[in-house]
């Protein structure tokens, strides 16, 4: 299987003035070096404006048929990846969570999307 990069995650520098725009934080988060550090119980979400992968839009356009994610990460800590459906009523958008796992030992900790094909 040939693999592709599709999109990286970009976290914002310390000079950036719409931090919000790039990732949303609770808790202790800080960012160094293109890098984030969370404390225990921090969270750092990537639906933003440049963060969302628009899934739909490449399945829908292109001949991608497999879909997976992978992040870097040490320590504890769980990756989930959070699916937006379409929009309910005009109003608001379903979200569910299509896949988790607890961050590798080894660093890397891969993900598929499932049911992208």
């Amino acid at each position: 299987m040939t693999s592709f990069l599709l999109q990286r995650l970009v976290l914002p520098r310390p000079e950036t003035t719409e931090p919000l725009l790039y990732v949303r934080t609770q808790g202790d988060v800080s960012f160094a070096n293109e890098t984030a550090v969370l404390v225990k119980g921090a969270e750092l979400s990537f639906d933003t404006s440049f963060g969302v992968f628009a899934a739909g839009r490449w399945k829908r356009l292109t001949s991608v048929d497999c879909l997976s994610v992978t992040v870097h990460a040490s320590g504890s800590g769980r990756i989930e990846l959070v699916g937006v459906g379409s929009v309910v009523r005009g109003l608001s958008l379903q979200e569910k969570i299509v896949a988790s796992s607890g961050i590798s030992s080894s660093g890397k900790t891969t993900l598929e999307v499932p049911d992208f094909a």
